[in-house]
């Protein structure tokens, strides 16, 4: 008997990735998938932009610090005086300081980016593993009740519910079972 539930249950998993598979081949579906991945690969544009202006940074920085070596170097062959001297040397240190103070700064953007992108990919994963298993598309954007998007692909139709502010979650989870049984 365990054997025959599990094997309904196998059953009803690849049937419903079937049915998964032949909604996402339908013209809107696939036109809102459209969607989604143009915002992503807008968002991805806007990151590859702030990353090509923060090594750019880097790189300036990189060449600042050269020519205050340099200066530094010019300074110790240079005949000058000593108190001249450590007025120049005290300088570039201040501004070799500053320069190594925003080539950190930089490379934490950097590692903020690159979580950015981690998060969102793990979003997306998500959103997708809880489609296949549920059959649910939740609409993210609504902050102020539960909705979203039941798929049958049996009847090729998407199904919009939305609920206000229920009293328990107890609730809403039966409404929404309800839903998917018919």
């Amino acid at each position: 008997m365990g054997s025959s539930a599990r094997r309904i249950n196998v059953d009803k998993a690849v049937a419903l990735g079937d049915d998964l598979i032949a909604v996402l081949n339908m013209k809107r579906e696939s036109d809102s998938l459209m969607e989604c991945l143009e915002g992503a690969e807008t968002l991805r544009c806007s990151w590859e932009a702030e990353f090509c202006e923060v090594q750019s940074s880097i790189e300036g920085c990189h060449q600042r610090i050269e020519v205050c070596k340099q200066q530094i170097d010019g300074a110790k062959n240079e005949t000058v005086s000593d108190e001249e001297f450590e007025r120049l040397q005290s300088e570039l240190e201040k501004e070799i300081g500053d320069l190594e103070s925003k080539r950190i700064s930089i490379e934490n953007q950097r590692a903020d980016m690159k979580r950015k992108e981690k998060d969102e990919l793990r979003m997306q994963n998500m959103l997708c593993m809880s489609t296949q298993v549920t059959r649910i598309i939740p609409d993210l954007d609504d902050r102020v009740g539960i909705s979203g998007y039941i798929v049958d692909s049996e009847k090729n139709k998407f199904e919009k519910f939305q609920f206000e502010s229920t009293p328990s979650p107890f609730e809403t989870c039966n409404k929404l079972w309800k839903m998917l049984e018919s």
